[in-house]
């Protein structure tokens, strides 16, 4: 059987409050139709893109529908009464990774009378059933690549069994259909975030970025013993024309919270020599020293990669707007937003950076953050 390989994608970005990370939910479908007999359907479905962020749970559920009708014969000469006649059809939803789930879809039981050296159908009942595979963290590889692969799935319907109770001479066969649709959900803390600041010529906008501890701490705190859980926030600032003007990193250890200002640190110095009144600013998160342990950031920004994206990362910004009343204007403060990083895009960071870095004698390279956070500020007029 060859089916037609379309699915349909669901996705929700949920920015939850400052003292939690930010989480989102992936979804992705692909219905099944509904076939007679007992078969086979293979179908394929998105793995999880690793630059998004990092899985924390993986759910695959098929929403099955079974169409079936049981069949009385009669093979005596009189008319008989028949009851609890049930079909039982198994279904089975296999994944990677070897991860399967079954159930049986039964419809019934049915009553009624079967006349004499006859075959009788009863009425068609449809019969729904959920298929639920909880994919354990250790089989999470097998579920995450890059963008664009699939990973290959099966939905299985096994030969139907009919049964009832009648006098002798009375058996029970039957017919069913069956399929639905496969639904595979990915949940995961975002790595990369994304905030603007605007009104630069009227003032200051301020980002406090703070390390969640979400890769772990050193147990007797920062002072003593072997580090951990240090991040490396890798920071990226664009004009208005798409431009990256401004790029680099900060290290940030467990609980610690940094602060940049975005004119006094990402726009002082920039690539092109020209100012911007507002930016859009990046944010990704990877392990210092590749797994947490290190203690320097430098170079990182342009080199960041895909499965090195990292959990752990929350961050707010200030800006400011104009006010009701002319010439005034009010600060606001926002948590910075989870947003899907594509390959393509990360490349491009990466490139444009190395290119900062590399050839253009320190313009474009921002200051490092400095310790502690900020509220927004009006420069003096």
């Amino acid at each position: 059987m060859t089916l037609l390989r379309k699915f349909t994608t669901l996705m929700v970005i949920a920015v939850v409050p400052a003292s939690m990370a930010t989480a989102a939910t992936q979804s992705f479908t692909f219905p099944v139709p509904q076939t007679m007999g007992a078969f086979s359907s293979p179908f394929t479905l998105p793995n999880f893109n690793t630059s998004q962020g990092t899985l924390t749970a993986v759910t695959i559920t098929f929403s099955a529908s079974t169409t079936a009708s049981v069949q009385v014969i009669n093979n005596t000469a009189v008319t008989q009464a028949f009851t609890n006649a049930t079909s039982s059809v198994p279904l089975t939803l296999a994944g990677p990774a070897g991860l399967s789930a079954s159930i049986n879809a039964t419809a019934g039981p049915f009553s009624g009378t079967a006349a004499a050296s006859s075959s009788t159908f009863v009425p068609a009942a449809t019969t729904p059933a959920t298929l639920t595979i909880s994919v354990p963290a250790i089989d999470f590889p097998a579920f995450e690549t890059s963008a664009g692969s699939t990973g290959p799935y099966t939905f299985s319907a096994g030969v139907g069994t009919y049964a009832g109770s009648a006098a002798a001479g009375v058996f029970f066969s039957g017919s069913a259909m069956a399929g639905g649709t496969a639904t595979i959900s990915f949940t995961f803390t975002v790595s990369a975030l994304v905030k603007y600041a605007a009104n630069l010529n009227i003032g200051e906008s301020y980002i406090d970025i703070t390390n969640t501890g979400a890769n772990g701490a050193a147990l007797a705190g920062p002072g003593f013993g072997a580090q951990t859980g240090n991040l490396c926030v890798n920071v990226y600032a664009f004009d208005p024309s798409e431009e990256l003007i401004a790029c680099c990193s900060c290290l940030v250890t467990p609980d610690q919270t940094v602060n940049l200002g975005v004119t006094r640190d990402l726009t002082s110095k920039t690539l092109t020599g020209v100012v911007p009144t507002s930016v859009t600013v990046r944010l990704l998160p990877t392990l210092a020293g590749g797994d947490g342990t290190g203690s320097s950031c430098t170079n990182s920004a342009p080199s960041v990669t895909t499965s090195a994206l990292t959990s752990g990362l929350a961050a707010w910004g200030t800006t400011l707007h104009a006010g009701s009343a002319a010439g005034s204007y009010a600060t606001t403060e926002a948590p910075f937003m989870a947003s899907t990083l594509s390959d393509g895009e990360l490349a491009s960071i990466g490139g444009r950076c190395s290119g900062i870095v590399g050839n253009a004698s320190s313009f474009g390279i921002c200051s490092s953050c400095r310790a502690g956070a900020l509220g927004g500020a009006k420069l003096p007029q």
